[in-house]
């Protein structure tokens, strides 16, 4: 039995084809019902008006960008958080999840995703918090 679709891992495939210059209907999806097609698309719509912000907050934390895949979830992480409101251990949980049943894809990014965010969490979500306001 295949396992359902994750709003978020779908929010951040659509965030990262945006960047790549795909338009967000054009980025492919995996098969999902409604409800967590429609979560993903709110979620990948306020990461993208939120680009600059997440990019202030993120980019002294991170020494180099990672690959696409994980900076668009990154990216989604954060704006859950801080402008959304969702709890931050929940939300990185279920984030690194989400990149370690991807790891083939982004093995390489994922030591860099565990220590400058999920090791770092509550100093990103207090120091962040003043820059996202």
């Amino acid at each position: 039995m295949p396992q359902p679709a994750d709003p978020r891992r779908m929010a951040a495939t659509l965030v990262a084809g945006v960047i790549e210059g795909q338009m967000l209907p054009e980025v492919p999806l995996p098969p999902a019902d409604p409800a967590a097609r429609a979560r993903a698309q709110r979620l990948a719509l306020v990461a993208l008006r939120n680009f600059a912000r997440t990019q202030t907050v993120l980019g002294p934390m991170l020494r180099h960008e990672p690959q696409p895949a994980v900076m668009a979830a990154l990216r989604v992480a954060t704006v859950e958080m801080l402008e959304l409101g969702e709890a931050p251990h929940g939300v990185i949980n279920d984030t690194v999840e989400a990149l370690k049943r991807e790891r083939a894809i982004i093995a390489p990014s994922l030591g860099i995703f565990h220590s400058t965010f999920a090791g770092n969490f509550w100093k990103i979500v207090r120091c962040a918090r003043f820059r996202w306001i």
